[in-house]
């Protein structure tokens, strides 16, 4: 159901909208060479890195705002700003996030994303006509007064639009000299072999599916039962888990695991098992949001590599690891979790469509 002015007002719409809204940015994202995300906007304003940065930090607001949470905090800024423009606490989050990497800010933005989802899913269509004054009762003003519904779209899908179209202009206008002086992320390295790997590989798989609706891609199909949805959600967890610990994060926790559930698990294959059921409920569309995702984390983390990085230890990589000369190169980790792990999973997703 939409309102009077065409904007979705109940759970199920706003969800679809989001995730459409996202896959389309994600995929403007995606075509860009990685170096053009960070190079400095027009008369060196925000980058593409900076906007990224600043829809994930109004989703973590919105998110928190829904639970109870304190806003500000999630955030990342200090204290609630009082008797303040929203440009200056725009500038506020710019100045808090402009020192972190692209491979940081795309896992800021799923981990936000994520938690928006988890946020709707605790409330019903009901809740989403309570005025703002309900989820922040401090609220004044005539927007107070508004329901939440607009709040949620201004800050998933109508602000993914917003600074989509400033996106594609800045990098319409971007100068080739520019783009290149910002790292030279594609030069003619090992590490731009394995980059060039994970976008070819991806690109199969997304060849293949070319054309399938929601319903093919949520259907049960094999004998284990999944679905193609399932695959794509498998296979971002897996490679946004080894993006993060690129970073020196927690891989495990990246994956959407809980620390107790860490512990629990004793192989690939228990995990494997609990990432199905936390993704059974997802959407077809959420699932590719996610995989883009997680390809262009991959992609942005391995362009903060040196080839010889790519011949360091696994548990170098650790963030708390007792010995560091332990595991296998960290190569090997990435290609059994990126463009080797789509490879894996096409052939069974050819499979499962020829039945």
């Amino acid at each position: 159901m939409v309102d009077a002015q065409g904007y979705p007002n109940t759970k199920a719409e706003i969800v679809v909208r989001m995730e459409a809204a996202r896959r389309a940015l994600l995929a403007t994202l995606g075509a860009q060479e990685l170096a053009a995300l960070v190079a400095p906007g027009p008369d060196g304003g925000w980058s593409v890195k900076d906007h990224i940065a600043h829809i994930a930090a109004w989703e973590r607001y919105l998110a928190a705002m829904l639970t109870g949470d304190d806003r500000w905090t999630e955030m990342g800024l200090t204290g609630a700003p009082t008797q303040v423009e929203e440009w200056q606490i725009n500038k506020a989050i710019y100045e808090h996030n402009v020192d972190l990497s692209l491979a940081q800010v795309y896992a800021r933005w799923d981990a936000a994303h994520r938690t928006v989802l988890d946020a709707l899913a605790g409330l019903t269509d009901a809740d989403l006509l309570l005025p703002f004054a309900h989820y922040v009762p401090d609220a004044t003003g005539d927007g107070a007064t508004d329901p939440i519904y607009g709040w949620i779209n201004g800050n998933t899908w109508g602000h993914y639009e917003e600074h989509a179209g400033w996106i594609a202009e800045q990098l319409a206008q971007a100068d080739a000299a520019q783009v290149a002086d910002t790292g030279g992320a594609y030069g003619p390295s090992v590490v731009a072999d394995f980059i060039a790997a994970n976008d070819a590989a991806r690109t199969e798989i997304m060849t293949l599916l070319a054309g399938l609706d929601e319903a093919a891609l949520s259907a049960p199909r094999g004998p284990d039962g999944w679905a193609i949805k399932d695959h794509l959600l498998h296979l971002a967890a897996w490679e946004r888990g080894v993006a993060a610990l690129l970073g020196g994060h927690d891989r495990s926790n990246a994956m959407g695991l809980t620390d107790a559930q860490t512990e629990m698990v004793d192989n690939a294959d228990e995990i494997n098992a609990l990432l199905f059921e936390a993704g059974r409920m997802r959407t077809a569309q959420a699932a590719l949001a996610e995989f883009e995702a997680a390809h262009l984390a991959m992609q942005a983390a391995l362009a903060t590599l040196t080839d010889a990085d790519l011949q360091r230890p696994y548990a170098e990589f650790l963030p708390d690891a007792d010995d560091t000369d332990l595991g296998p190169p960290i190569a090997e980790v990435i290609s059994g979790n990126a463009w080797a792990h789509y490879i894996e999973h096409l052939e069974w997703i050819e499979d499962a469509l020829g039945e």
